[in-house]
């Protein structure tokens, strides 16, 4: 299998133990993300990842101390960082924190504005500032606010694909990413792996086993 998948917004040890057993890659816990439905305590995430494939905590606009804290009680693989968060703090992580940097960066959704250029600025501000991975979402506003990340809507395939290209690092593709256009998503983007949540859920937090194991056979079959 060539692409690398990451099942997110992992709530439960069943659904872990799950995606172990499928053959995923990198299994995501959101942490005190108040407005996610998949947020859990770093209690609760330190059962999660005492079972599962290489984890991966997603936190967002926390100071650089309080990360470099989760970071040390957890001991992931990587942080992913979600939201805005400015260079010197992902510098300081990078210096104080033993796992890998993973940043959130949004995509809009086809037709919509979006801006190239000041894409590729910010994807080699986040290199040299030390991010590992990146991981395009979609780009929603609702009610005059932007929406930071687990939206469930597909981006502009188009312009991610450009991003792939133009990127030094490794880039996941996430964003209303399923077992019916995971196929179309590999071929159209081009990814180094697929994130993926809401599009294997029986209800928000809750994997559907079926749904995972469907997944990983589309992918492992490209």
């Amino acid at each position: 299998m060539g692409v690398s998948v990451k099942i997110c917004g992992i709530t439960r040890r069943a659904d872990v133990l799950t995606a172990a057993q499928a053959g995923v890659n990198f299994a995501g816990v959101i942490v005190e993300i108040e407005e996610s439905p998949r947020a859990v305590s770093v209690e609760t995430a330190r059962c999660i990842i005492a079972d599962s494939p290489i984890p991966i905590v997603l936190l967002m606009e926390k100071s650089s101390h309080e990360i470099e804290q989760i970071a040390g009680e957890l001991k992931p693989f990587a942080v992913q960082l979600v939201g805005d968060v400015p260079a010197e703090t992902i510098l300081s992580i990078k210096k104080h924190s033993a796992c890998r940097i993973w940043k959130t960066m949004q995509v809009a959704q086809q037709g919509e504005d979006f801006s190239l250029l000041a894409a590729y600025t910010l994807l080699e501000q986040y290199r040299t500032s030390g991010v590992d991975t990146i991981v395009l979402d979609t780009l929603v506003r609702e009610a005059g606010k932007q929406k930071k990340g687990g939206t469930g809507q597909v981006c502009d395939w188009h312009m991610a694909k450009k991003l792939v290209a133009q990127s030094s690092l490794p880039v996941f593709l996430a964003g209303g990413i399923s077992p019916a256009n995971v196929r179309e998503a590999m071929r159209e983007v081009h990814p180094y792996g697929i994130d993926v949540s809401s599009g294997v859920e029986c209800e928000p937090g809750k994997k559907d086993p079926h749904k995972i194991l469907e997944l990983m056979h589309i992918i492992s079959s490209e």
